[in-house]
């Protein structure tokens, strides 16, 4: 993984991955992106090479989803990694592996570049709406995510941009900042079309479309004759979005006298820019009997998408017509039409069709936009003559139908497939709740995704102690994962005490699988606690170490839920870092937290510390690590968690050794939690710790972070934590600190020798360097 800056001032970071991306390097990605929005960079695009492989379906979810909400202010809601930094406005992905085809797509400007006029029409004038976040190639990426500089960029920068800038910024530079260039800068543009480079040809190409002499006209319409893929298709691209005549009567012409290739090709460009001269034109076309099939299409088309005055006679002709492909192509626009004309003209044409046929896709979202009860028995008709799929019909029955379709679909439920016995459960689950409860058992044992999702959703939505005890039952009958996961989060959505209180049951069965659903699930529930918004804000009061204010939120926390385990593990915690150390009331906590969840962290963590604190080592150290034993996971965040508080554990251990006289066997017992505490911080960071700035200020790891290798690991702390009260900084752990009376500076021209130190016999005075005194 590899980070530069590049673009306008270094104001776009390019994050290149050539290897796996997993759930442990994943908190590296996020790192990179904190350090560039530190150097004030909110813009980055995150490219993969070809030999990165395919990303991990929940990993490729999440880079979406933080793409496509990046600039908007809006949370990435709950997930198991880390968050993007919220600094970002613009986040663009290229050449995702999981996005590879026969073509591959590559970060070399040498490749085939499909056109940077992809990218604009991909770009909307406000860049922080609608944009497409997900790129082919890294040029795509880098262009649409520098659009908004380039077309603010000082002219003069501008033009230093796309003479000597980054070869990945120098067709951005061309296609967002050429309608920002003078006449004068004209030749430069006219010279880059013939530019080795594609990629700078074509966004040279593009700029042209700014400039209506009579040389960039002349050269569009040069370029646009090479029939050179790539370039020519942008040429006519230009013509048709200048706005100067000039270029449109060109386009014109040139229609005019194409072969019926090219004027497929112009015919599409002009539908993308609606003009009445591209209108007049198209309009011949598309009703032109002896023109070609295929270029008739393309003209109705482009007809629609700018409009013009006979339009819905040539769809009204095509529509009645006997040719099939013109036939359903008309369909097809008179579907898309949000006016009641179009509306009414299909579905004639749809019903009249059903009388023959099932309905295609197109027909089928006409049925599902109008809901005309019509259809209905020509669609039940088909549905008991088909043995096709029939699971678009069921859907569309569904949809369009009333109470009576779900008694209907019901007698054909024992010989529909599993998909589409779903479909008719959800439909009965909404109209008949009684019938569909004696339903649902057999889909929730049934091990089938689509039977028990829909079992399990519908009864999520009744919520009655009825629908509780039958998730309640399946859940704990069943071992198949499939069941266990949707029945989890269903008692987790529907949140009643019998919901509960099966999943914490579960989470010491012995099949693994359930333990953990029951665990996840029952995070989701807490999460969704009217209390965790003053679980959160105890935990940002204490990584303030503002423990009032922390114990203040995690009282609020309690009182609005009793039963929530972090509540009292926080609130347990916060009285052990106070001042008063309340150990008695804290203990109270921390065993609530462990009794309402057995596998709390960071309870069993502070159970452990309490121990220290009344000088228990040994039984500190065991409840620790046999707390640990007990809550194996396969969860990288568990295992993160329950290593970093056992560092902690280890770091107030070395407190109590080193002030406590009386333990036996010190120098080895400091060195094992010294070895300790710093292989379980390694172990947190492996696993996916990111959290630097809490490492350096965290109360429970004071003791380690004066030690060179926890520096050399973590970095040098802003404070000085490894000091502790009546030490000083730098003393060896074990040994009591030389006591040296403090000496005064004199005024007097003589200064008097400072006093000496008394030693007991047998020790050796502490080395001193010689005290520099103040001279009057």
């Amino acid at each position: 993984m590899s980070t530069r800056r590049i673009g306008p001032r270094g104001s776009l970071g390019l994050v290149t991955i050539g290897g796996p991306i997993d759930t442990i390097n994943i908190a590296e990605l996020v790192d990179q992106l904190d350090t560039l929005v530190t150097a004030g960079v909110v813009r980055s695009v995150i490219a993969f090479t070809d030999k990165a492989p395919p990303v991990e379906s929940r990993i490729y979810s999440w880079l979406n989803q933080a793409a496509s909400l990046a600039g908007q202010g809006t949370a990435t809601g709950t997930t198991p990694f880390p968050r993007i930094p919220a600094a970002i406005r613009e986040l663009h992905l290229a050449a995702i592996p999981n996005q590879r085809n026969s073509s591959r797509t590559s970060s070399s400007v040498t490749r085939n570049f499909p056109g940077v006029m992809m990218i604009q029409k991909s770009v909307s004038p406000n860049p922080f709406n609608n944009r497409v976040r997900v790129h082919k190639t890294v040029e795509h990426a880098v262009s649409a995510s520098l659009a908004s500089a380039y077309r603010v960029l000082p002219r003069g920068e501008l033009l230093e941009e796309i003479r000597q800038g980054d070869v990945l910024t120098r067709p951005a530079a061309l296609a967002w900042g050429g309608g920002r260039l003078r006449t004068e800068d004209l030749p430069l543009l006219l010279s880059l079309t013939g530019d080795d480079s594609q990629v700078i040809a074509q966004a040279a190409t593009v700029s042209l479309r700014h400039f209506g002499e009579p040389a960039a006209v002349d050269r569009l319409r040069s370029l646009a004759l090479r029939n050179q893929p790539g370039l020519s298709p942008t040429a006519f691209d230009s013509m048709a979005a200048s706005r100067y005549p000039a270029a449109h009567e060109t386009l014109l012409k040139m229609l005019a006298k194409s072969d019926v290739k090219a004027r497929k090709q112009i015919v599409s460009t002009m539908a993308q820019y609606p003009r009445p001269a591209f209108a007049d034109a198209i309009h011949r076309f598309a009703t032109d009997a002896g023109a070609d099939a295929t270029l008739s299409l393309v003209a109705m088309k482009a007809l629609a998408q700018i409009g013009h005055p006979e339009l819905m006679t040539v769809l009204d002709e095509a529509v009645r017509g006997s040719h099939p492909a013109r036939r359903d192509t008309a369909l097809t626009i008179l579907v898309t039409r949000p006016d009641r004309k179009s509306q009414q003209l299909a579905m004639e044409h749809v019903l009249k069709r059903l009388e023959t046929a099932p309905p295609d896709n197109t027909m089928n979202s006409l049925l599902l936009k109008t809901r005309d009860p019509r259809a209905i028995p020509m669609l039940l008709k088909h549905l008991t003559s088909s043995t096709g799929n029939r699971s678009t019909l069921v859907s569309t029955l569904v949809t369009i139908g009333d109470q009576d379709i779900a008694a209907k679909l019901l007698e054909h439920y024992p010989k529909f497939s599993s998909t589409e016995r779903a479909t008719v459960l959800r439909a009965i689950g909404n109209s008949d709740i009684k019938t569909f409860r004696k339903l649902a058992p057999d889909a929730l044992a049934s091990n089938n995704s689509s039977l028990i999702n829909a079992a399990c959703s519908t009864l999520q939505q009744d919520a009655s102690p009825e629908a509780v005890a039958m998730l309640v039952k399946a859940f704990n009958s069943t071992n198949s994962s499939t069941a266990l996961n949707y029945i989890a989060n269903a008692l987790s959505a529907v949140g009643t005490p019998e919901a509960r209180k099966v999943l914490e049951t579960a989470r010491s069965d012995k099949n693994a699988n359930k333990r953990n659903y029951a665990k996840n699930a029952l995070r989701t529930l807490m999460q969704r606690s009217p209390g965790y918004q003053y679980i959160s804000m105890g935990r940002h009061y204490s990584q303030q170490l503002d423990w009032k204010q922390a114990l203040t939120q995690y009282n609020l926390a309690i009182k609005i839920d009793p039963r929530h385990s972090a509540a009292y593990a926080g609130r347990g915690n916060a009285r052990l870092q106070m001042k008063d150390q309340k150990l008695e009331e804290a203990r109270k906590d921390f065993l609530k937290a462990v009794e309402l969840d057995p596998f709390n962290s960071q309870a069993m963590t502070g159970m452990a510390i309490l121990l220290l604190r009344e000088g228990k080592l040994e039984a500190g150290l065991k409840y620790a690590e046999d707390s640990q034993k007990q809550a194996v996971s396969s969860s990288t965040s568990i295992k993160r968690m329950f290593a970093y508080n056992l560092a902690c554990v280890y770091s107030r251990a070395i407190e109590l050794i080193t002030r406590d006289d009386k333990i036996t066997d010190r120098d080895n017992k400091l060195a094992s939690c010294r070895k300790k505490a710093l292989g379980q911080l390694e172990l947190a960071i492996k696993y996916g710790w990111r959290d630097k700035t809490w490492l350096n200020k965290d109360p429970d790891l004071k003791a380690v972070r004066s030690y060179p290798e926890f520096k050399k690991i973590f970095g040098t702390p802003t404070t000085k934590p490894g000091t502790k009260p009546g030490t000083k900084p730098g003393t060896k752990p074990g040994t009591k600190p030389a006591v040296k009376k403090a000496v005064k500076p004199v005024t007097k021209p003589k200064p008097k020798p400072a006093a000496k130190k008394t030693v007991k016999p047998g020790t050796k005075p502490a080395n001193k360097k010689p005290v520099k005194r103040q001279e009057s």
